[in-house]
């Protein structure tokens, strides 16, 4: 089995770790909740990271998590209604302040143990498990990364002369390519976390690779648009 030992959602807790225990060191933050005839708004302070939060909550907190942090916010005793909930954070930046993210939680807050990933689902999920599903032993792949990313299919308009590909919301700064096989290798300069993409040969994505006209597009509803051209080693001579 590949050595991959880099757990995204995993590494603040060290390992395996309950709902109950993590939410043991949550930071306080504050937020606002909004409320039309139709709907129920929560906006987070702006906190760490980018990716799609996981929530859970007991009768006092709503509890956020990311691979950055865990954190917790009061809620109000008079949100308990029957409309849906839309989650969302403020997020400040060299471009200012605005309001990025809306994840749908359901309708109902208070008492949903667990970390769920929008709409309550069981139990919910912990963060090791989020990990391990993403590992290549899970998808019967043998290569040695952290995390089997998303097919590079979707091309999106470009005027730059390079092919542009829709990549989901892996990274938010440019990470370090490489390749292994059919398989385009990005990681991530900091935590040095690797994510492999299928690239087939004889398509145009592939050519696009080796012509050093590739380019990711890294965007989600929490995540502003990042365009990264696709360099390799072998191309750059680096």
């Amino acid at each position: 089995m590949p050595n991959s030992t880099v757990g995204r959602w995993s590494a603040i807790s060290k390992g395996k770790r309950s709902f109950a225990e993590e939410i043991t060191h949550a930071v306080t933050i504050g937020a606002r909740w909004g409320r039309t005839k139709h709907q129920r708004d929560i906006v987070l302070d702006d906190i760490p990271g980018w990716l799609a939060p996981l929530w859970g909550s007991d009768d006092h907190f709503l509890y956020i998590r990311r691979p950055e942090g865990i954190w917790k916010a009061e809620i109000p005793r008079d949100f308990e209604d029957q409309t849906p909930i839309l989650l969302s954070q403020n997020r400040v930046d060299s471009a200012g302040s605005r309001v990025v993210g809306s994840l749908f939680l359901g309708n109902e807050i208070f008492s949903k143990n667990g970390w769920h990933q929008g709409m309550p689902k069981n139990k919910g999920i912990n963060a090791f498990d989020l990990d391990e599903l993403a590992r290549p032993s899970i998808q019967a792949v043998k290569v040695d990364v952290d995390a089997i990313g998303q097919d590079l299919w979707e091309v999106l308009p470009f005027e730059d002369g390079g092919l542009l590909v829709k990549a989901g919301d892996d990274f938010c700064s440019e990470p370090h390519f490489s390749m292994n096989g059919n398989w385009l290798i990005a990681k991530d300069k900091v935590t040095g976390w690797r994510i492999a993409y299928p690239v087939e040969r004889e398509t145009r994505v592939h050519h696009a690779l080796l012509a050093g006209r590739l380019w990711l597009q890294y965007r989600s509803p929490w995540l502003r648009k990042l365009n990264v051209k696709v360099l390799l080693p072998s191309v750059t001579g680096v």
